[in-house]
């Protein structure tokens, strides 16, 4: 029975390709209890906030991750079509590229709402001598979101194939032409950020 074909595969390859998958879940849910009974209490003893933004900021990611490869180790392992095994790589890169862009777009907000955000409502001295209040710091957690998605879209884009030099020239121009057609909201955004830099009210 275990040698019967299904697809070019027989059905034991296919067993062990989903027990890779389902080991993987397995996986997962020992690191959430791992995370949850012994990494978070120990991060919580320490003073330093850095080792709780890093803990909970990479459990998501981590997850996400082993699935990945799980998922393409079960199936490079199969007898499939050429033209399946490099979509399914583009595809897993792609999935890959974003996956570490959200994680580096979740720790540098946590980091920003941590030691910028809080410590503005927290330090009355450094929130005036600095003029660093929340509306700056959305300001700024939105830009840095911003940024880190757009490179990471790029750079995903790029692994499936698409010219990065041809990505990066649509992007510049397309900024340009939108600059060019709403001057006066370009002037505004500016207004906005130079008055939130100088702490006016």
């Amino acid at each position: 029975m275990l040698d019967q074909i299904y697809y070019n595969n027989t059905l034991q390859n296919w067993l062990i390709s989903g027990g890779i998958i389902l080991f993987a879940l397995i996986i997962n849910w020992m690191i959430t209890i791992f995370n949850k009974r012994y990494l978070r209490a120990i991060a919580k003893r320490t003073k330093n906030q850095l080792d709780n933004i890093i803990v909970n900021s990479l459990e998501t990611p981590l997850k996400v991750g082993i699935v990945l490869i799980a998922i393409w180790t079960a199936f490079s392992r199969l007898e499939m079509s050429k033209s399946f095994d490099d979509t399914l790589f583009k595809i897993y890169e792609i999935l890959t590229v974003l996956n570490v862009t959200w994680f580096i777009a979740h720790l540098v907000n946590r980091l920003l709402n941590e030691y910028f955000i809080q410590k503005s409502e927290r330090d009355t001295y450094y929130r005036q001598r600095f003029h660093r209040d929340t509306h700056f710091i959305s300001l700024i957690k939105k830009v840095f979101t911003f940024l880190i998605w757009t490179l990471g879209l790029v750079v995903a884009l790029n692994n499936a194939g698409l010219d990065l030099k041809a990505i990066l020239g649509t992007l510049g121009i397309g900024g340009i032409a939108i600059a060019l057609a709403a001057q006066d909201t370009v002037k505004n955004v500016f207004g906005g950020f130079t008055i939130l830099l100088d702490g006016t009210f």
